[in-house]
């Protein structure tokens, strides 16, 4: 219903130590109230590791 969706959906990506959206587009900081995005898939922690040892990301 009208005015019962929040504007902005905030989630606290753990693994990258980030604020994101429900689409994963990165936020600049954290916007209330703040949920935790902790599911992860093997993508999701081969971008991290690669992140961490400044390799490019698989497209």
């Amino acid at each position: 219903m009208p005015g019962e969706v929040l504007p902005v959906h905030c989630f606290h990506e753990v693994i990258r130590d980030r604020y994101v959206d429900e689409n994963r587009a990165p936020l600049p900081g954290p916007v209330e109230p703040v949920g935790q995005f902790l599911l992860n898939s093997v993508r999701t922690l081969d971008d991290a590791v690669s992140e961490a040892l400044g390799i490019p990301l698989t497209p």
